[in-house]
């Protein structure tokens, strides 16, 4: 996997650029891309030639170094991507008479080049977009995989230059690229999200498509298409048994041949049937746990944490989660950066996250791309086939009665945007239901003087018709399939993996877009595909008794963010300062009345409007960093909020992953005690917490007497056990994040919360302390009982900081001594405590104080009690509690040193 880009001059070019300057602006062309190949780098120069790469090293570590050139040395590679089958093509080509230097798959290419010409790409099963200069012919061959899995951009300058690199970024370095904003393009956008093949949002600068290839020659370019998405009628099968052993057969396939890799492996694991099928067949075939990763929202109607690590269960991966939260926001104007084109699919936020998190872990992940595609996965398909009965309505009366009256009816108007949307025919009426800004409002959307430049017509949804017409097939679920293949598929799935990944130096690799499952799959018939409202029909036949029949039968869930929620929330301001900004207002594209719209009709209730905004919003950002910015950057980093990197690494020493073993097997004892006694709490022993004084003389009181007003903060209940703190927490109306080790526990701690009747106000983490899954500075206060002294003191000090937004608390109570009454009473007698471990460690005073090393302020007060404790060893009667408490205080009073009582310290920390 790597990063690549180049420029040729024509004859009489060459001359006005010396071979230093050349060399410069190559340089600078893969310097931009750095974090794609941070492995090594590589050029060639040669006369008005210039080809360079970064490399993220992945197959033959020491023998791959690009650029690689044939046994003569005319023909020279530079190549982003994996070549799955070169293995394979190797002994051919070798029986043909060439020569391998290496064993990488980059050698191939160029060899199967000298070999069939520009025919190798019909030879190659991979991902890839690679650039050949072969000195003989003078001419540059640029080649795009199938599904365009890997990008490619390219541009010829005024002066007849091609200048092409795997990021748009790549040829803003070059002095020749013009700059010039698309009209046609930002159109696609506001319809789309995203900006589709082969438009870029520069005018001059287009993308090559997918399955396509280019030639340049004496200053004369030429594209073709190599390659396409078949959708044919295939007589010969008619049942669907005829189709599900192949399709299973292609599907082990496509999996095992990417399993090929010098570096450490893993995969996304969403909890979908596409990913959960590419993780079952990985495990199939490698001989060491799947590396699996996940990614969940505190928000349960986003996350699929429960699908995830129901599939991870089953299929026996080492497992791994990270949660998102809405402070992870801040990362906007990364996205904005490492897309190069505005991009509005807020999905892009988690899986840079989640990209991160396996960068951790592995060099090369697969996903479950690709499968909504090719199989009708989408909810999208549902909708459009719930709505095709209108099309049964006369078209003189849907586009002379209904339509029009859909253009007078107000903006705010119930029903008005359904009404437009049936009144159109199929193939538009789906570009409608897809478009975020449909054509209804784009009238209201654009300046006039934007509306007159782009000349009234939208290109893009021409397109969708003419995909539509190339499908033979007469199902318009094949015409649907077809046109997501070629615009969605690229223009935003891959976009999205690839750029989300390579910004943390992360490969990703996609079975289920292999061309020759994709080529048979192309072929079944829709009805198959999809029958009545049932997506993914066949292949969920497929894969049943290998996926879990849960996941199988699940709803269909995106891989989305709760954007509505963030923007009402933590975007809000950010957002109305950014769409009412002059810089924004001023740029004579959007209608600022129509913003205001918007804004107002969001923040009052009356519509969603959240996606309108978040396009919006990144059509802003990235106009700031590439227009007025210059988009010059070479030293950007990303993401280093999201993990920290030594602390994932102490997290995984085998001692601590002991402890942590030990304490999910104790838990499961505390569990099955706690679960039988009393868990609704009376409102005095609620009370007792929530109106605790300075003066008490127990520390539990104590510690919440400190938490002071936490109304609508985030606290994370660190070590939630059985749930007593989180009810007292969100009776306080703090936002509450409860944290255990221990499912088990969790689950009395969930059954807790109902009693109380507590519903929606705490979400919950099934995670490590060693390893907190939440974002940097994203919780405003830490609340732990009686948990510190089961862990790892330097490893949670720095995460408990880590999370903490700045001038954050956390709060801890932990035993630091115990007399030898209750060492010995805890030996002899079971466990009963809920909130007391009989295999605690009390810490030291140093231990402590050190604990709080590099926070700004540390506080702590020690507290000394003789029958506490113990009243929670021994199966004392509720109604003996008080009069114990009262003489737990008296005695304290007369005696408050006696080394037989346990003591107890609370510490207050502020970042």
């Amino acid at each position: 996997m790597c990063g690549i880009a180049g420029f040729i001059d024509l004859w009489d070019q060459r001359s006005s650029r010396g071979h230093e300057e050349r060399a410069e602006i190559l340089a600078n062309m893969c310097e931009v891309i750095r974090y794609r190949g941070p492995d090594d780098s590589g050029s060639l120069l040669k006369d008005g030639v210039a080809l360079g790469m970064r490399r993220l090293s992945i197959i033959d570590l020491a023998g791959g170094h690009q650029p690689i050139s044939g046994e003569d040395g005319s023909a020279t590679v530079v190549f982003n991507g994996e070549i799955y089958n070169f293995q394979e093509l190797q002994p051919k080509l070798e029986g043909s008479g060439h020569k391998f230097r290496t064993r990488s798959d980059t050698e191939a290419i160029v060899h199967a080049y000298e070999q069939y010409g520009t025919a190798c790409v019909d030879h190659l099963r991979g991902m890839f977009a690679f650039a050949i200069w072969d000195d003989k012919r003078k001419s540059l061959f640029i080649a795009r995989d199938r599904a365009g899995e890997k990008p490619l951009y390219y541009t010829l300058t005024s002066t007849g230059t091609l200048v092409f690199g795997s990021e748009l970024k790549s040829l803003l370095e070059h002095p020749g690229v013009s700059r010039v904003t698309s009209a046609e393009s930002l159109d696609a956008y506001f319809s789309l999200g995203y900006v589709p093949d082969p438009l870029s949002i520069f005018k001059d600068i287009k993308k090559l498509p997918p399955g396509h290839f280019l030639t340049f020659s004496n200053g004369r370019l030429l594209i073709k298409q190599y390659w396409d998405f078949a959708y044919e009628t295939n007589g010969n099968r008619r049942r669907e048994e005829d189709y599900l052993e192949e399709l299973r057969e292609l599907l082990d396939e496509a999996v095992r041949i990417r399993l090929v890799s010098d570096v450490p492996l893993g995969a996304f694991l969403s909890g979908g049937v596409d990913s959960s099928t590419v993780v079952a067949l990985m495990a199939r075939h490698m001989n060491q746990p799947v590396k699996t990763f996940s990614i969940g929202f505190l928000e349960d109607s986003y996350s699929e944490l429960r699908y995830a690590r129901q599939a991870a269960k089953k299929f026996g991966t080492d497992h791994h989660e990270f949660f998102v939260t809405p402070e992870i926001c801040n990362v906007v104007d990364e996205l904005a950066w490492h897309f190069d084109e505005p991009f509005a699919d807020s999905s892009a936020i988690p899986t840079y996250v989640v990209s991160k998190l396996a960068r951790e872990h592995v060099t090369v992940v697969l996903s479950g791309d690709g499968g909504d595609e090719l199989f009708a996965g989408y909810t999208r398909y549902v909708t459009e086939r719930k709505r095709r009965k209108y099309g049964l309505l006369p078209r003189r009366f849907r586009q002379g009665l209904m339509e029009p009256l859909s253009r007078t009816l107000p903006h705010g108007a119930w029903g008005r945007n359904f009404i437009h949307n049936v009144a159109l025919d199929p193939i538009d009426r789906y570009f409608d239901n897809v478009s975020i800004f449909t054509g209804l409002n784009k009238r209201s959307l654009y300046t006039s003087d934007f509306h007159h430049a782009l000349g009234g017509n939208s290109q893009v949804s021409m397109t969708f018709q003419e995909y539509g017409d190339n499908v033979g097939t007469n199902a318009l679920l094949d015409a649907l399939l077809y046109i997501d293949s070629k615009t969605y598929l690229p223009g935003d799935i891959l976009t999205k993996v690839d750029r989300m990944s390579m910004a943390v130096s992360l490969e990703a690799r996609v079975p289920l877009l292999d061309h020759k499952l994709i080529d048979f799959v192309t072929r079944i018939p829709a009805s198959m595909k999809m029958t009545g409202l049932e997506t993914k029909h066949l292949f969920k036949r497929a894969v049943a008794g290998l996926v879990p029949e849960e996941i199988l039968t699940r709803p269909k869930q995106g891989f989305g963010v709760p954007i509505q929620q963030w923007i009402n929330q933590q975007l809000r301001e950010r957002i109305r300062d950014t769409l009412t900004d002059s810089r924004f207002r001023e740029r004579g594209i959007i209608s600022p009345a129509y913003t205001d719209v918007l804004l107002d009709e969001h923040e009052r209730g009356r519509r969603d409007h959240s996606m309108a905004l978040w396009s919006l919003l990144m059509l802003e950002l990235w106009h700031q960093a590439f227009v007025d910015g210059g988009a010059r950057r070479t030293n950007a980093r990303s993401g280093e909020f999201v993990l920290d990197t030594s602390a994932q690494a102490l997290a995984e020493r085998n001692h601590i992953q002991e402890w942590e073993r030990e304490e999910i097997s104790r838990s499961a004892i505390e569990s099955a005690y706690t679960a039988k006694g009393q868990l609704r709490y009376s409102d005095s022993e609620i009370d007792r917490f929530l109106h605790a004084e300075a003066t008490t003389i127990y520390p539990l009181e104590y510690s919440h007497y400190l938490l002071g007003d936490v109304s609508g903060k985030t606290v994370l209940d660190f070590g939630c056990g059985a749930g007593k703190s989180s009810v007292l927490l969100a009776r306080r109306k703090a936002k509450v994040i409860a944290m255990d080790i221990s499912e088990p526990i969790m689950q009395v701690a969930r059954e807790r919360l109902i009693r109380n009747d507590i519903f929606n106000s705490v979400s919950f983490i099934n995670a490590s302390a060693h390893n907190i899954p939440l974002a940097d500075e994203s919780v405003d206060l830490v609340f732990g009982i009686a948990i510190l002294h089961h862990l790892h003191l330097q490893l949670v000090s720095r995460e408990v900081f880590r999370i903490l937004k700045k001038g954050g608390r956390a709060i801890f109570q932990e035993p630091v001594r115990n007399s030898k009454v209750i060492k010995l009473l805890r030996g002899l007698i079971p466990y009963q405590a809920e909130d007391v471990s009989p295999f605690e460690r009390p810490l030291t005073d140093e231990e402590l104080a050190d604990f709080g090393h590099g926070f700004s302020e540390y506080r702590s007060k020690a507290f000394t009690l003789p029958y506490i404790n113990l009243a929670g060893i021994l199966p004392v009667a509720n109604k003996f509690m008080n009069p114990l408490q009262r003489f737990d205080g008296a005695v304290l009073r007369k005696f408050p040193s006696l080394d037989y009582y346990a003591t107890v310290r609370v510490i207050e920390m502020v970042k």
